[in-house]
């Protein structure tokens, strides 16, 4: 089976450190969180755990139809114009309605 690996953020829930964030990897075993390393936070800090797959590692691979979906809604995005043949304004113009006119 392959291995799932996962990213654990560990947010500090300080009032003084608002918004500071440390990120820290680990796995699940036995239903409990244990960290590839040491942490060093303060007895009963209170953190947040985000956990988030790492991309092209859950283990799910496209079936041969969801890839030709896939690719078709792409190539028709692709094939979009970028702006419309009717439209009055260009992306040119954007500068002069952002600054006006010099």
């Amino acid at each position: 089976m392959k291995e799932v690996v996962h990213c654990v953020a560990v947010g500090v829930v300080d009032e003084r450190e608002k918004g500071a964030v440390m990120v820290v990897h680990g796995r699940v075993k036995n239903g409990v969180i244990v960290l590839d390393e040491a942490v060093s936070l303060p007895e009963g800090a209170r953190v947040e755990v985000v956990v988030r797959s790492q991309p092209g590692q859950a283990g799910e691979t496209m079936s041969s139809a969801e890839h030709e979906r896939m690719k078709e809604l792409l190539d028709r995005i692709a094939a979009m114009p970028i702006e419309g043949s009717d439209e009055p304004f260009s992306g040119a113009d954007h500068d002069s309605i952002l600054y006006g006119q010099r």
